[in-house]
């Protein structure tokens, strides 16, 4: 079955697979390289690419969103991370899981452009959490138990579409697209400087 462990295996063989090829389709049409749903797996599946990962996905020509779960500080599984144009950590806004977040921060390598997505705007909202961690908050996700069940259940369009976290997702989509054509912009100008 395709997945990172496949195309890990591809990487020590070739430059550049076709990250496709590696891909499963989600009910909903957008292909996945999926991870183990062991954590253990999954960070020695990270472990195995972190050499690899990283350079790689910079060079593949489109957007790729990473999604890598649970982040430990574990220095063999996180150059991916650093390899990032923009990482965004996801986070519900309550005391626990925040102060993980401040210590992901703090021991976890990071690329230059970071921010967070709120899942959820209570206990803590944007500004509190953002004067909290000292990090932009970029976008918080509406919670919408009903969309969420119709998304993973491949509900019809129509209904999707008019569901909060819809839009809230569709937002969130604008705000990195204006975020990854503003970084790609200061890239160019760096590297015209030199």
């Amino acid at each position: 079955m395709p997945g990172l462990v496949t195309l890990v295996e591809s990487l020590h063989k070739s430059e550049q697979p076709p990250l496709l090829d590696h891909a499963q389709r989600l009910p909903s049409g957008v292909a996945c390289v999926a991870l183990s749903p062991s954590a253990t797996a999954a960070g020695a599946q990270l472990r195995s690419a972190g050499p690899y990962l990283g350079p790689y996905l910079s060079q593949v020509g489109h957007p790729v969103l990473f999604d890598v779960g649970m982040v430990v500080p574990d220095a063999r599984a996180v150059p991916a991370l650093s390899a990032a144009d923009l990482l965004l950590w996801f986070v519900r806004p309550t005391r626990e899981e925040l102060l993980v977040l401040r210590h992901r921060l703090a021991e976890c390598s990071q690329p230059e452009d970071v921010a967070v997505v709120l899942v959820g705007d209570t206990p803590y909202n944007e500004s509190q959490v953002a004067d909290g961690l000292g990090v932009e908050v970029l976008h918080t996700l509406s919670i919408d138990s009903r969309g969420a069940a119709a998304v993973n259940l491949g509900g019809d369009d129509r209904y999707l579409r008019r569901r909060v976290l819809a839009r809230s997702c569709a937002e969130l989509a604008t705000r990195i697209a204006a975020r990854a054509t503003s970084t790609s912009s200061s890239a160019a100008l760096r590297s015209a400087d030199r």
